[in-house]
């Protein structure tokens, strides 16, 4: 949530004011997609480390979730490059507001979905067996939806 605020107010108030920047910043989005599509088709048969659980308050696993994402800088170029994709040049303060909130219902919604899911042991032998086939796939949307994002620029 605080790299998606923070991309869209640094990216909201540049590309106002550069509007090749905003173009720039579409085509750099684009083309990180592809970059980390072929990265997911590439890892794909990686095997995953498992690591054992450890026990820690919900108020602990939050500080380190947090600290692990702010600390990602995966996830600046993420947001910046989805921010730079989507978001119109010229858009009205309400509309920042509602992708924030949007931003942070669906972060909130997906991790604890993730983190429900995986924590039973049937859900993630499944997921262990289909890995490479699930990432190949998933890799090849990103490299498709980067390439079309590229063709109608």
């Amino acid at each position: 949530m605080t790299w998606a605020l923070l991309a869209m107010a640094g990216i909201g108030l540049l590309v106002n004011h550069f509007q090749w920047l905003h173009l720039s910043l579409q085509l750099v989005g684009a083309l990180y997609l592809i970059w980390i599509g072929t990265k997911m088709i590439g890892g794909a048969a990686k095997p995953l480390l498992m690591e054992e659980p450890t026990a820690m308050s919900w108020q602990a696993a939050m500080c380190r979730a947090y600290l692990i994402s702010m600390t990602n800088p995966k996830s600046i170029v993420f947001f910046c490059s989805i921010f730079g994709l989507v978001m119109p040049a010229h858009a009205p303060i309400w509309f920042y507001g509602v992708v924030a909130a949007l931003c942070f219902l669906l972060s909130a919604l997906w991790h604890c979905s993730l983190a429900f899911c995986f924590s039973n042991q049937g859900v993630a032998n499944y997921f262990l067996r289909f890995k490479c086939r699930i990432e190949r796939v998933m890799g090849a949307a990103l490299v498709i939806l980067g390439g079309l994002l590229l063709w109608v620029r």
